[in-house]
């Protein structure tokens, strides 16, 4: 999949409102509150100076946004790829976990015991995965022995970063969950894509960010 590469370096979107109230916000097309512009200037200082042959997006707004924040440290403006979009969550949308709980008790059970269901009526794990796998199989394509950077959102990029090192798409839930605008990296060696970050938000430890 990665063959072709140097390195993926994979990005979550920074924080947006719906993050800060923990709704699950799917293909809801927010755009990033405050603070969420601040950790992306934040990253984008921290990566002034490194190489970027390609820089990708998915096209809701709160990764795109912070996507080009980032852009700045390469002079690059993202390229936006449908199928680097977050998990369809159907009804389930604008919901937090307690109120999924409470309004659908049965599909959540399910979920729970380990069934890949398409929650809320949106997408299984397993459909993530293979349309994240198939969007950077064609970047990694354009960009043979190059470093990309590819700006998504939490669920996916976890779908993605499981397909990688081969890890069941049930037990996602092993791997903690990214934090706003961290970074992951994958470097290839011989062919071999090797995760040396996982979760990286140093750029965040010293800084103020808004309340």
């Amino acid at each position: 999949m990665l063959e072709h590469l140097h390195r993926l370096c994979l990005v979550r979107h920074g924080e947006t409102d719906w993050n800060r109230e923990g709704r699950l916000q799917g293909l809801t097309d927010f755009e990033l509150n405050e603070r969420g512009r601040c950790q992306a200037r934040a990253l984008c200082e921290r990566l002034r100076g490194e190489a970027a042959d390609g820089l990708y997006s998915s096209p809701l707004s709160r990764a795109f946004e912070t996507a080009s924040i980032v852009g700045e440290a390469f002079g690059r403006e993202p390229v936006r790829i449908d199928g680097l979009r977050e998990r369809d969550v159907g009804v389930w949308g604008g919901m937090t976990f307690d109120e999924v709980k409470v309004r659908y008790p049965d599909e959540w059970e399910r979920v729970a015991a380990g069934e890949d269901l398409p929650i809320g009526g949106g997408e299984t794990r397993s459909e993530v995965m293979a349309r994240m796998a198939a969007a950077v199989d064609d970047i990694a394509e354009r960009h043979a022995g190059g470093t990309v950077y590819v700006v998504g959102h939490g669920l996916a990029l976890k779908m993605l970063v499981c397909h990688i090192l081969g890890i069941d798409v049930l037990h996602a839930d092993r791997l903690a969950t990214f934090p706003n605008t961290s970074l992951t990296v994958f470097e290839v060696r011989r062919g071999v894509p090797r995760m040396t970050s996982y979760g990286d938000a140093a750029h965040l430890e010293n800084i103020s960010l808004p309340i």
